[in-house]
């Protein structure tokens, strides 16, 4: 939920007046930590607009997910040490919240959304503020399409907007291949949620196709508007190996280099030192 002009502060109100009097959804120690919580505002000199709007934006999207109370008092710790900061690092940092209170959504903007797949998280103050997630798919949903890291952990930093995590899984289904032979295990990845583009120089790499053993190497990400799977040049992956063998990559003709999956695409690679090289048979002899 955004507001969208002051006047509808004031319609805002009115709905929190259900929660809060005509049909109390909070416990008397919430009750009392929300007071807290607004005279602290108030000493801050926070305007009603945008800063206590979103306060109670934060605070209706509580009520409506069946938070605990756990989750409710280590949200505010947070919020008692963050407002010790800029108040604007404040308002942003509640309307985050709010965000993942309603829809699991860790940022969005006009073009760009990331989304975790569950509610369970924790929060966290390590000289910021910060929330765990112990496992969950992390989707980015852009230009009408999408891009997922499967059963992945980690933190979600508000007032940076980046997550840090570790494990998951990335497949090339975007580009058409098979998940269950084309596809990648990640590490450890750190993602700009502000971006449309993530990677990681930690990954290990299966195609199952090609290679009897993992890759080890790269990953590169981007979601592109309107491309079908047969086009896609991402995900991609780069290996650190330039060394590879693929024997008969195409008949009679066995390859040795780099290798990158680009989308559906398979792309050799090389460099000045160690090129990559093709050497071609007939009637199994060297061509």
């Amino acid at each position: 939920m955004e507001l969208t002009n002051k006047n509808e502060t004031g319609k805002l109100m009115d709905k929190f007046e259900l929660i809060w009097i005509k049909t109390p959804k909070f416990t008397g120690e919430q009750m009392r930590t929300i007071v807290a919580t607004a005279n602290d505002m108030l000493k801050k000199r926070m305007k009603p607009y945008p800063d206590f709007s979103n306060y109670v934006i934060a605070l209706m999207a509580f009520s409506e997910s069946g938070r605990n109370l756990d989750m409710f008092l280590n949200w505010h710790n947070s919020l008692d040490k963050v407002i010790s900061g800029s108040t604007k690092r404040y308002s942003n940092y509640i309307e985050d919240v709010a965000g993942l209170f309603a829809s699991n959504t860790l940022y969005e903007s006009s073009s760009t959304k990331w989304v975790a797949s569950t509610g369970d998280f924790i929060f966290e103050f390590d000289t910021v503020p910060r929330i765990k997630f112990p496992k969950m798919d992390l989707t980015c949903y852009a230009k009408d399409d999408s891009s997922v890291i499967t059963g992945v952990s980690g933190y979600y930093y508000p007032l940076s907007k980046s997550f840090i995590g570790k494990g998951g899984k990335l497949t090339w289904t975007r580009a058409g291949l098979n998940p269950a032979t084309t596809y990648a295990d990640i590490l450890s990845v750190t993602v700009d949620l502000t971006s449309t583009e993530w990677g990681t120089d930690s990954a290990v790499f299966y195609n199952k196709q090609y290679f009897k053993d993992p890759l080890k190497g790269k990953i590169v990400d981007k979601i592109l508007a309107n491309v079908a799977p047969e086009k896609a040049t991402y995900p991609r992956f780069y290996s650190y190996d330039l060394k590879l063998g693929i024997k008969e990559i195409v008949k009679d003709a066995d390859y040795v280099g780099g290798f990158s999956q680009q989308g559906s695409k398979m792309i050799g690679s090389g460099t000045k030192e160690q090129k990559a090289t093709l050497t071609f048979k007939r009637n199994n002899k060297l061509f």
